[in-house]
């Protein structure tokens, strides 16, 4: 199943990062590439052994604990914020199927992870400062995804132009 990039930014990245007062132009369209270059604007994974990560945001189990751990775990605000997102009762037994299930919830951790980073973005950042962004703050170290991948699945997916790959 396939999100429509222009549903995905106006019904759920855009309410999220203005609930977390982050919304800006950039800091959209970077979680917009994310999610493009994660998952292929696909928040369901098919249970392959071989995925490390969860949801739209390919997040794995390990940074979602971390974020909660080392970030998050001293802004008791921000994580107050966040948790309400989540479900009631689902957080509490299986707090990584969030990332699947709960869109608004994985937004959230997936703009923590750049956050954590003290990344800051001007208003209108390029395709290319985006994607250094994902690959210097985001990238797995065992993904083959490269900036061009990032670069390539924006353009596809988000804006919908179809690019020859060079």
């Amino acid at each position: 199943m396939l999100i429509n990039a222009h549903c995905l930014k106006e019904q759920v990245i855009e309410p999220t990062l203005k609930y977390l007062n982050d919304l800006n132009n950039s800091t959209v369209e970077l979680l917009l590439g994310t999610a493009a270059i994660e998952s292929n604007l696909s928040p369901l994974t098919e249970g392959n052994p071989d995925t490390k990560g969860v949801g739209l945001f390919n997040i794995s189990p390990q940074s979602h604990t971390d974020i909660w751990d080392t970030y998050l775990a001293f802004d008791p605000d921000l994580a107050s914020k966040i948790r309400g997102l989540a479900s009631q009762r689902s957080f509490l037994t299986n707090p990584h199927i969030e990332l699947s299930t709960n869109l608004a919830y994985a937004t959230a951790i997936a703009w923590c992870i750049y956050r954590r980073s003290s990344v800051s973005l001007k208003e209108k950042e390029s395709i290319k400062n985006l994607s250094l962004l994902w690959n210097t703050y985001y990238r797995q170290s065992d993904s083959v995804n490269t900036s061009s991948d990032f670069c390539h699945r924006y353009i596809n997916l988000v804006k919908g132009q179809v690019v020859s790959a060079a």
